[in-house]
């Protein structure tokens, strides 16, 4: 487990047991991470988002420099006529 974690986790409990109204301290700790949770996820979702838009943005960008069926035809009819 990560040290910052576990040195944070131990902060909040001591002041739990050594502050005069720990229901206050509980309460912000617990709507803390609620928030940390809901900033996670929406950042997950974020980069989910972003990678299926780059992605469709390359087949995007690949259809349109992709070289014209047509041209390519013609171009064999010439090579076979020869």
């Amino acid at each position: 487990m990560n040290p910052l974690v576990m040195i944070v986790v131990a902060i909040v409990i001591a002041a739990e047991k050594l502050v005069p109204r720990p229901a206050i301290v509980a309460r912000l700790v617990g709507i803390s991470a609620i928030i940390a949770g809901i900033a996670s996820f929406c950042a997950v979702l974020l980069r989910q988002a972003s990678i299926v838009l780059l992605v469709a943005f390359k087949r995007y960008l690949q259809t349109l420099f992709k070289p014209k069926q047509k041209e390519n035809k013609m171009e064999t009819k010439t090579e076979k006529t020869k």
